[in-house]
């Protein structure tokens, strides 16, 4: 069986090594240049597999693409673009599928994985299969048709669906994309009046699929820049805000780089903004709705809209869960109680008061009205931004005199520097500065941080893991400051965990009056960093002395921030000190032991105090070796056994939140200390009273049982395991010991 890739080409210099490299299981790669100026043409000659037809460009992809497919000399023809690449999944299995085709089947449509912002994320809405074949038989009397959104012809037989990816990189080049989008509106076949249509639409971006993902020899694409390490800040026009308002933001041109965004319905005269202006479509269902904000959100870092209850604020705060953008929202006395009577006010008004970073309240009122509302004290700023104050438009040189206006530009000036510290692109920029290294190559390792870990974890760790080969990888792998600039600053869920935990601990402060707060396994700091807008509170980080020890303690003393810095090597590390906070992310299953690193935690933990905990035991299809214990526990079963150690669930959703119970932390230590003497009548008293405050701890109602038999009760011990295989019908340790009762009349304590 002969396979050939048919292809296309004009000026593709920075994509062809790609689309041509994702070709492994190809027999030949047809493909027909229009004319290429650049290196394309060296390019396709240093590829072996590659058959060149030069054909001249007739501005007719149909007639460039039939060239192509009339040269192919396989049994099946496989359609690549220049600017795609087959998945890893398409190279590994598209032969054995093709080997085993039946023959009424003549050929294949696949999904095509289209990347958007950059390789992480793509489109969910145009995530479908495609509308034409793009593997069939090389049969006679197949014909490309159309010069644009060309369509195959002539096919006889069965056209079938296949699960798999091609991977698209054109939106990636948004300047590439704009000049496609111009070409494509001005051709009526295209169904694209004007350039908008097909570049500003509705993206829904997504994590990319792991299936979507490419073999390592194809080459990467890095599509983001830092421009010279300015801050790109969106400031999205919504009907509350008014031309003069821009004029703050117009006097910080030259040190961020602002854009204005605004509805094209919107009645907004914005001519004299003295800034990039862009109208996005409104969505012909709700003009509320600009189609492809979310596309071009993903390239900045800050996003300043209009008030809480504001369609687009909810649009900028979807963009931080999603891709970790910052989000300041405006607000007036007037607005946070208006509206409600509109049914979907009160959900994004509760979402953007969740998730906004910063509220910019433009009097006092307007902050006491945020305060009503439930906002926190700490995530509140004063800029008066009367419009009363800048009656006259600033001169046509732009220099405005009007000293309360230049105040104000200078209070965002101040906030907008350090919301992007804050930012993925201020976390590279800062790690950049701590390595030394060029921003372009920490984001560059940054993107392959991972099999770099593997490596690393496989040279150090070896065949047996054990407690100081862990250390000695916490401490020595400088790849854990790259991964974790990446988890912290763009992974979605840590993200929503940190505005969360942020949100408890200020409620929590505002009701002691202070707080103390530690960070266990605190890595690169970001956690602490974010809670250290709240005022008075004391902050302590832990974690194993190492790179990411020194590169924590970093960050914190040039943001001149008082952390009380602990060695958690150490075997009593924390000695005497209590918290009313404990947080672990995503660190317990990184421990060789976790029920020990845990139970000592709950220890220093005070009374009616919270632990705020996160566990992952899931080993990445056996490639993350660093999650330990995954053969032993569960993500929920761990936080069964949380609860043993006398802490009550405040939440059932991430992260987990414990609140300490005093009583029931008295009763375990009673019941540990009788068992432990042998004071059997004892613990059956205390585990009673336990289990009259927690009836269904499955556990406890088994070791309770073993108490009852050792008391010489059979019936209350099988009545005891009975309950607990009620609602665990498979749990181990209750059928282990009804087994040993019924069959011996027997048991012992473990």
């Amino acid at each position: 069986m002969k396979i050939s890739v048919s292809m296309i080409t004009m000026n593709e210099e920075k994509n062809i090594v790609r689309a041509l490299s994702s070709c492994s299981f190809a027999d030949e790669i047809v493909v027909v240049d229009g004319g290429s100026a650049d290196r394309t043409i060296d390019i396709l000659r240093s590829f072996d597999k590659v058959v060149l037809i030069q054909h001249p460009w007739e501005n007719h992809f149909g007639r460039q693409r039939q060239v192509s497919l009339e040269h192919c000399t396989g049994d099946w023809v496989i359609r690549l673009d220049s600017d795609e690449a087959f998945s890893r999944e398409f190279e590994e299995n598209i032969r054995r599928l093709l080997s085993s085709t039946s023959a009424d089947i003549t050929g294949y449509k696949i999904h095509q994985c289209n990347l958007v912002g950059n390789e992480k994320y793509y489109s969910k809405n145009f995530d479908d299969y495609e509308n034409i074949p793009r593997i069939w038989r090389n049969l006679p009397g197949l014909k490309w048709e159309h010069h644009i959104h060309e369509i195959l012809t002539g096919f006889s037989g069965v056209i079938k669906l296949c699960d798999t990816y091609v991977v698209h990189y054109g939106f990636l080049d948004k300047k590439r994309y704009w000049q496609k989008s111009e070409c494509y509106s001005q051709v009526p076949e295209s169904g694209f009046r004007k350039p908008d249509e097909l570049y500003y639409r509705e993206y829904d971006i997504q994590p990319r699929p792991l299936r979507a993902a490419v073999s390592r020899h194809v080459t990467e694409y890095m599509t983001e820049e830092f421009h010279d390490g300015t801050p790109g800040i969106a400031i999205v026009m919504g009907s509350d805000m008014n031309d003069r308002e821009t004029w703050n933001f117009g006097a910080l041109s030259d040190k961020f780089n602002i854009t204005l965004y605004s509805s094209d319905r919107a009645n907004i005269d914005l001519t004299n903004a003295g800034l990039p202006v862009i109208k996005l479509p409104s969505d012909p269902g709700d003009s509320a709705i600009m189609k492809g904000l979310e596309f071009e959100l993903f390239d900045k870092d800050i996003v300043c809209s209009e008030g809480i209850t504001s369609v687009f604020t909810y649009q900028a705060v979807v963009a931080k869960l999603k891709f970790g953008k910052r989000v300041i929202a405006l607000a007036r006395e007037n607005v946070p109680f208006a509206l409600e009577d509109k049914e979907v006010v009160p959900r994004i008004k509760e979402l953007n008061m969740r998730f906004v970073d910063v509220f910019v309240a433009v009097s006092k009122r307007a902050k006491e009205a945020l305060l009503l509302e439930g906002a926190p004290d700490e995530k509140i700023v004063i800029i008066p931004m009367e419009t009363d104050i800048m009656r006259s438009r600033p001169d046509k040189e732009g220099v405005v005199e009007d000293n309360d206006l230049k105040k104000t530009a200078q209070r965002f000036e101040a906030l907008f520097r350090k919301i992007f510290q804050s930012t993925f692109k201020g976390a590279v920029i800062e790690l950049a500065e701590y390595t030394q290294l060029p921003e372009k190559d920490v984001l560059k390792r940054i993107r392959s941080v991972y099999s770099q870990q593997v490596r690393e974890w496989e040279g150090i760790i070896g065949k047996k893991i054990t407690q100081d080969k862990v250390e000695e990888f916490y401490s020595d792998t400088e790849s854990y400051l790259y991964d974790l600039v990446q988890y912290n600053y763009e992974n979605p869920n840590y993200i929503q965990w940190a505005e969360d935990i942020l949100n408890f601990c200020a409620r929590l402060k505002k009701a002691k009056g202070d707080l103390k707060v530690l960070d266990f396994g605190g890595g690169i700091g970001s956690q602490l960093i974010a809670l250290s807008v709240m005022k008075d509170a004391e902050l302590s980080y832990a974690d194993i002395p190492g790179k990411t020890f020194e590169y924590a303690k970093w960050r914190f003393n040039r943001r001149h921030l008082d952390v009380d810095m602990i060695d958690a090597g150490k075997e009593d590390f924390l000695g005497e000190k209590t918290y009313d906070v404990v947080i672990a992310l995503d660190v317990v299953e990184h421990l060789v032991d976790p029920k020990a690193a845990v139970e000592y935690l709950t220890r220093h933990i005070t009374p009616d105090g919270c632990l705020i905990i996160v566990t992952s035991f899931v080993d990445n299809n056996g490639e993350a070796g660093w999650h330990l214990n995954v053969d032993k526990y569960t993500d929920e079963a761990f936080y069964d056994f949380i609860k043993t150690l006398g802490m009550e669930t405040l939440n059932n959703e991430l992260p987990r939140i414990f609140q300490k119970d005093e009583e029931l932390v008295a009763l375990i230590d009673q019941i540990n200390s009788s068992v432990g003497e042998g004071r059997f009548a004892d613990s059956g008293r205390y585990m009673e009273s336990y289990l009259q405050l927690r009836p269904v701890d499955l556990d406890m109602l088994v070791k309770y049982a073993d108490v009852c038999l050792m008391l010489g009760d059979r019936d209350t011990a099988l009545e005891n395991l009975d309950r607990a295989l009620l609602f665990n019908p498979g749990m181990p340790e209750a059928l282990e010991s009804k087994k040993r009762i019924t069959q011996s009349g027997t048991s012992y304590l473990r």
